[in-house]
């Protein structure tokens, strides 16, 4: 790294640092200035291979080259990694390649101690929104299932390349299509002309001309790499951008082929990324994703408690039913989603919020108010992501109608506001309710929105139908079709609100 890079404190290792198997290559580093802008900007690439996942000492004792190698004949002059299958496979046959392919991965899945080492890089990546494509030599799926890429394997899937989901360009093949792997000296030739003349290969030039690299999991003098970096940047010449190689130990080859080395682990590299775009306000940390998932199992008992109230008498709880459900959608989806980076991007979170207010409108304005409550649940679950630790307890766990864009009265907007400061002292109903602030203190979240009980939820809504009539006449259609049994539920679905 120069002087005139400018770089900024990738960050330190800790004191014990030698003594830890998982932060032992965290070595201290200088982040370049260039880099971050370019994943701001959305310009990052990473090029991954073996080493960040399953081929490196902390996943298994052996490499998958040095199992196969120990099953060769101790006169065979095969060294590198393709000519070494290319000798297996004339012994044992292709399909018993494959195999011993398979079971290694399968072990990785399979055994939660070695699939969290194995996807340590994975886990780190997939919130970092801005980073949309990825290249790898891997024959696992991991960067499909614990980032959400689409696989872009062969040239038939290039008709999903104009999707807007991340993607992972797997030019060697994969396990989910092992026809497609490339082991062998013939299948990495294959795999040379194929860069050269497909439209993958079109592809990833491309990228490697237009945005920046980052190299990881690789030795530089591996035939796996060199197999696929030089078709690639054939003509390129000197014009192409600055490209990085982040890798633990000493490489030489890097500055060879122009590439600046940042001499850390992959791992360590991206927690540093992430905290200077969360710093910067490019992205929302992983501390907010985890709110949803520790709020939900609150969320839950409250759901049931409201389920047990005696809402066919008292009309005006009816709603919170909706809203409760809204807001454990939003919690899950959040949850469902966090892989893919839609709900660590700061703008496409703001979009979101924005399009979800002017639903909440529609319904309002439509006379839908159970659906304007789900949307207002929804909405508030969604609004975890956003909101200081301080202000997550003025996200209610009830439907309020505290919006203005219920339009209720002065009265009643003080009422619902007397209620819900009443609410957040932490005032529970002394009625037979269960006192659920044990469970708030195993959220280990700052600030929980509070429980609370029949009694004080209707006095915070009296008054409700008086300002809103269209409101009660609806609950009324609702009832006649609930039998006395049945619960009501609403779905992930706004019929009459989206058309």
């Amino acid at each position: 790294m120069t002087n005139s890079d400018h770089a900024l404190p990738g960050g330190k290792r800790s004191a014990d640092v030698d003594e830890c198997a998982v932060c032992s290559l965290n070595y201290d580093f200088m982040l370049p200035p260039q880099l971050v802008e370019a994943a701001k900007q959305g310009r990052l690439v990473i090029f991954a291979g073996a080493g960040i996942s399953t081929e490196n000492s902390r996943v298994f004792p052996s490499t998958f080259y040095d199992e196969i190698r120990s099953e060769l004949p101790e006169d065979s002059v095969c060294e590198d990694f393709p000519s070494v299958m290319s000798a297996y496979e004339k012994l044992y046959g292709r399909l018993q390649l494959v195999e011993e392919a398979m079971k290694r991965i399968r072990y990785a899945e399979t055994f939660p101690a070695v699939r969290q080492f194995a996807t340590m890089f994975h886990e780190e990546l997939s919130t970092i929104a801005q980073v949309r494509e990825i290249i790898t030599t891997n024959w696992d799926a991991f960067f499909e299932e614990i980032c959400g890429a689409i696989p872009i394997v062969v040239d038939g899937d290039y008709a999903f390349y104009n999707l807007p989901d991340r993607k992972v360009y797997k030019i060697h093949g994969s396990l989910r299509n092992i026809s497609t792997l490339v082991a062998t000296s013939e299948d990495y030739e294959e795999a040379e002309a194929s860069l050269r003349a497909s439209a993958v290969g079109g592809t990833l030039r491309h990228l490697l001309a237009t945005k920046t690299i980052v190299f990881t999991g690789y030795s530089l003098r591996d035939a796996d790499f060199r197999n696929v970096y030089e078709p690639l940047m054939e003509g390129m010449g000197k014009l192409r951008p600055i490209s990085y190689f982040v890798g633990p130990f000493d490489s030489p080859e890097a500055e060879a082929l122009g590439i600046r080395h940042i001499k850390t682990d992959g791992t360590y590299f991206l927690r540093s990324l992430k905290r200077h775009l969360e710093e910067s306000g490019d992205l929302l940390s992983d501390e907010v994703l985890d709110r949803s998932r520790k709020l939900r199992p609150l969320l839950a008992t409250v759901h049931k408690e409201t389920m047990r109230m005696d809402w066919r008498s008292h009309p005006e709880l009816f709603f919170s039913l909706a809203y409760q459900d809204g807001m454990l959608d939003g919690f899950d989806r959040i949850q469902s989603q966090c892989m893919t980076g839609e709900y660590t991007d700061p703008k496409q979170v703001r979009s979101t919020l924005r399009t979800y207010n002017h639903l909440l409108h529609v319904a309002v304005d439509r006379n839908r108010f159970w659906d304007a409550a789900y949307i207002n649940g929804y909405l508030n679950g969604l609004m975890t992501l956003v909101v200081e630790d301080k202000d997550l307890a003025s996200l209610p766990f009830y439907e309020l109608f505290e919006d203005d864009v219920y339009a209720l009265t002065d009265d009643e907007q003080d009422a619902a506001q007397a209620g819900l400061e009443q609410n957040t002292e932490g005032k529970l109903d002394t009625g037979e309710e269960p006192d659920l602030r044990e469970e708030v203190v195993k959220t280990s979240a700052p600030s929980i929105p509070q429980h609370w009980g029949e009694t004080e939820l209707v006095e915070a809504l009296e008054g409700l139908f008086e300002a809103l009539p269209e409101a009660l006449k609806e609950v009324e259609r609702y009832m006649v079709r609930l039998g006395p049994d049945m619960v009501p539920q609403h779905t992930p679905f706004l019929d009459g609100v989206m058309d």
